[in-house]
């Protein structure tokens, strides 16, 4: 989306296979593009994954 703004998102989810497609899947049906991913484990709790994702689109679609 050109011209579009940029919003950046913090995700904590549990590490299980799979809450990344879904993550990615949620913003696919928005109709955002997914500019930048990056997942790493949180380190406060082995269970749990902290995505932080970089899109553009429409504000009124993000919320």
């Amino acid at each position: 989306m050109p011209g579009a703004p940029t919003h950046t998102i913090s995700i904590l989810v549990r590490n299980k296979p799979g809450v990344l497609v879904r993550v990615a899947l949620v913003f696919s049906r928005r109709g955002y593009n997914i500019d930048s991913l990056v997942v790493s484990p949180d380190m406060t709790d082995g269970g749990f994954s902290r995505i932080t994702i970089t899109c553009s689109g429409d504000p009124e679609t993000l919320e």
